[in-house]
């Protein structure tokens, strides 16, 4: 962690001048001596060395900030990696996995004219060959998930082509 300074007071604390001198800060009446004009002269200098170091604390927060918002999100990626490990779909055995993607695969029936399947039109056919969708997409998606798939032969008892579209 990076060191943080405090601020640092310069000069004397001149709150007591600045009770005296009050008066100069809400009229326009020059001030009364030489000392006095020293006295707010110091004050003034004072605060701007103060603004100096907040600028650089701040400067310096700023930069511990960033430094912590790229670690938190490295470790929200990490915590990401672990949740994944245990997620339920891991633990799952392959016959339920395999009945899992028969379901995503509906069952088509011939009508004489066009296939259809459990509520699907004719046009969800139509891409049977797509890799983005159930079958294909089975095995993309990891190592033990490709394996299943291709294993499986009731995945691949139907893939539905439709000619007129190919």
């Amino acid at each position: 962690m990076i060191p943080i300074p405090e601020l640092v007071l310069p000069f004397p604390d001149t709150s007591a001048i600045w009770d005296k001198d009050c008066h100069l800060f809400k009229h326009n009446d020059a001030p009364e001596d030489a000392a006095t004009l020293r006295s707010l002269e110091r004050g003034r200098e004072m605060h701007v060395a103060n603004i100096s170091a907040i600028d650089t604390r701040m400067e310096m927060l700023a930069a511990e900030l960033r430094d912590l918002e790229s670690k938190k999100k490295e470790l929200a990626q990490r915590v990401t990696l672990f949740d994944s490990v245990f997620h339920i779909i891991r633990r799952l055995p392959d016959d339920v996995l395999t009945e899992i993607f028969l379901a995503c695969c509906p069952s088509p029936t011939y009508t004489g004219e066009k296939f259809f399947g459990d509520g699907l039109d004719s046009t969800d056919w139509s891409a049977g060959l797509d890799p983005k969708r159930a079958p294909w997409v089975f095995t993309r998606v990891c190592r033990r998930w490709r394996s299943l798939a291709i294993h499986s032969p009731a995945l691949w008892a139907v893939v539905a082509v439709d000619v007129d579209e190919a």
